[in-house]
């Protein structure tokens, strides 16, 4: 019963009770602390607002710097490019500058040769006077003027030669200065400075070249290389004889020798039974037999250095086609949707190639010939004809290097090693082969003709080149005891 009446009692006390009020507010107002973290919220929510936006403007400086640097790179390589091609083009220029000075060097030399041909032929010695009494015949200036013939003639002291040997008497003395010329220290470039020096005294003394051309041919003679001699020894006796076949054809394609005769004795000088019996005199006479074609070119049929070289020819079409490209540019009148893949270069540039390309343009220079037909075709016979022993001989070293090859690797197939002496013998025989070699393509490329084609090497049964060793793994030898 009185659990009963305190549960009657308890509604009619809860109802009565008035409800709590919290602060002063309305009814709907949230507590304190459920403010503040709503408060919070909202500020948490804004600053990641604004680091979102942050992060999204860096990203877009991010991204837009990075293409800034690609557009840079790729302009740098682009600039970089253009440079490497610039500077290509400008080595180019520099490389046709020199082969067209060489070829108007070359150009001058024939003119001046043209010239003083023309002098000797034309030559009457009656203009000068028949008495030398008036001349100048003392012993020690004619001594100092012989001094400095043998020290050297060259293109500085020609003009001062010249004018010495109209003021001497050198009668007494003409059969003494061919040996001061043959003694003088003569340059290839100073060939033609001699050939000048010549010609004066063969105005005034007739006999004078005929004393010089006996000692010069004499000079042919005894300056054969010999084997036994030392190095350095035979390089200058090669040299000079080299010097000598210059000038004896000189003499004559100057017009100072009138004798035809005298080309054809000079071949059959430097063309001996002894010539392919040593490869050191194989070699000295191709170098000498290309030295007689380039002199002599006026007496051969072979290709004439005046002619344009082919890399001058082909540079000469290119020339034209990149005027003809650049001319449509201009009667485009449209500019290039991207100007930095334009090669600009300086009006100087412009310049050089346009002197270059009316060089190439204009037509050779032709200066007529001393020498008939069937003697150019007498002369070239001679040449052809060594050329073509040349080419068996070389074809006859490479089947004895082929021959050769295969004992030496069939040895060290057997063997696994070569003898000292063995490995020393086979690079020497290559080296001299390589010298036959060489020296024939310099022959066949002066005088147009075409190389042989040699036999390639053939491989040992069994060896590492060949199908059966290579497709087995095993080795050719068991242990280091066997091998």
């Amino acid at each position: 019963s009185s659990s009963s009446s305190s549960s009657s009692a308890s509604p009619s006390s809860s109802a009565g009770a008035p409800h709590p009020v919290s602060g002063s507010g309305s009814s709907g107002a949230p507590p304190p602390g459920k403010k503040k973290i709503i408060v919070k919220k909202k500020v948490m929510v804004k600053k990641k607002k604004v680091t979102d936006e942050e992060k999204a403007k860096q990203e877009a400086l991010r991204l837009q710097e990075e293409e800034a640097k690609r557009l840079a790179d790729e302009l740098e390589a682009k600039k970089k490019a253009l440079d490497e091609i610039k500077k290509s083009e400008e080595q180019r220029l520099v490389g046709l500058e020199h082969f067209v000075t060489k070829l108007e060097e070359r150009y001058e030399a024939k003119k001046a040769q043209h010239q003083l041909r023309e002098k000797n032929l034309r030559l009457n010695r009656s203009d000068l006077p028949a008495s030398k009494t008036k001349l100048d015949s003392t012993i020690k200036k004619i001594t100092a003027f012989r001094s400095k013939i043998k020290s050297g003639i060259t293109s500085q002291n020609c003009a001062a030669l010249e004018q010495e040997i109209s003021q001497l008497n050198l009668s007494m003395y003409i059969e003494e200065i061919p040996t001061s010329i043959i003694e003088a220290k003569i340059r290839q470039q100073d060939i033609f400075s001699v050939i000048q020096i010549c010609s004066v005294l063969n105005q005034r003394y007739e006999e004078f070249i005929g004393n010089l051309l006996s000692r010069l041919q004499k000079q042919i003679t005894l300056t054969i290389t010999d084997p036994s001699l030392p190095p350095a020894e035979g390089l200058e006796r090669s040299r000079k004889r080299r010097i000598f076949l210059k000038l004896i054809v000189e003499l004559v394609v100057s017009g100072l020798v009138d004798n035809y005769e005298v080309l054809k004795k000079l071949l059959h000088q430097l063309i001996t039974e002894e010539t392919f019996k040593d490869v050191n005199h194989f070699s000295n006479t191709v170098s000498y037999i290309i030295e007689f074609c380039k002199s002599a070119e006026d007496a051969l049929l072979f290709p004439n250095s005046l002619v344009l070289p082919q890399v001058l020819s082909d540079e000469k079409k290119r020339l034209e086609e990149k005027e003809k490209a650049l001319a449509a540019q201009v009667d485009a009148d449209q500019p290039r949707s991207d100007p930095d893949d334009q090669i600009v270069f300086d009006q100087a540039h412009l310049d050089r190639e346009k002197k270059i390309k009316l060089f190439l343009s204009a037509e050779p220079p032709t200066f007529p010939t001393v020498f008939s037909d069937a003697q150019r075709q007498e002369l070239s016979k001679m040449v052809t004809s060594f050329f073509e022993k040349s080419v068996a001989f070389l074809v006859s070293k490479n089947s004895k290097r082929l021959k050769k090859e295969y004992k030496i690797d069939k040895v060290y197939q057997e063997k696994g090693e070569l003898s000292a002496d063995v490995t020393t013998s086979w690079e020497k025989f290559k080296k001299d082969f390589e010298t036959i070699l060489t020296q024939t393509q310099k022959l066949a490329a002066l005088i147009g003709a075409a190389m042989p084609v040699l036999e390639e090497k053939k491989e040992v049964e069994g060896s590492a080149g060949s199908s059966e060793s290579q497709a087995s793994d095993e080795p050719l030898y068991d242990d280091d005891e066997t091998r």
